[in-house]
């Protein structure tokens, strides 16, 4: 299975490094271009472009500079455009939302499918799903009996294929309202667990 945090990691560490290098080299291209300006509008001899002739008394009508300025505006503003792109990749990706059932009263069951993906180029082999206890913020809790994803095996999963299961909680009577958070495991990507929530109504 592909690792999508370690990929994550690495774009975001080379947009950082483009934002730093790139915003180095935007900044000096900006003051060479104003040090430029700065001289034409207050008559300073401009640096003349290698093998030119003399050039005439305005300089914004010179066509070298005209060509010199839109030259350094399109590369200012190409390198804000890239620190714009690298901005952001590199700000963190949202968490993402996991599976949410749909909310319930206590003596009510609530289920949604939940499907499992495998993005290689080889059958992933038998996979074992585990669903974890359900915890709420004050501690109350849906034990393992009240909560399971089936089927708890799978025989694999094919090539680029899916494979769908079904996580369901049979609210308690007698369980206290709130919103439980949990997870499941599957052993295709042991170190990206699923998030499930469900809400319990008051009754």
């Amino acid at each position: 299975m592909s690792t999508p945090r370690a990929a994550a990691d690495g774009v975001r560490d080379l947009a950082r490094d483009v934002q730093r290098f790139g915003l180095l080299s935007a900044s000096s291209v900006v003051e060479r271009y104003v040090d430029l300006v700065d001289r034409a509008v207050g008559g300073a001899p401009v640096p003349a472009a290698p093998g030119s002739s003399d050039r005439p008394s305005d300089p914004f009508m010179d066509g070298d500079m005209s060509a010199l300025v839109d030259s350094a505006t399109r590369v200012a503003q190409a390198y804000l455009g890239l620190l714009d792109a690298a901005t952001g990749l590199a700000e963190p990706a949202a968490p993402a939302e996991g599976l949410v059932l749909d909310a319930a009263q206590a003596g009510q069951v609530t289920q949604a499918p939940l499907w499992v993906h495998n993005p290689g180029t080889e059958p992933t082999g038998d996979l074992t799903v585990t669903m974890g206890v359900l915890v709420a913020a004050d501690g109350a809790s849906l034990n393992a009996a009240s909560v399971w994803c089936a089927p708890a095996r799978l025989d694999g999963v094919a090539p680029r294929g899916s494979a769908q299961l079904e996580v369901r909680v049979q609210v308690p009577h007698d369980q206290p309202a709130g919103i439980y958070h949990g997870f499941v495991l599957v052993s295709l990507a042991p170190a990206d667990p699923i998030q499930v929530t469900v809400e319990v109504l008051a009754s």
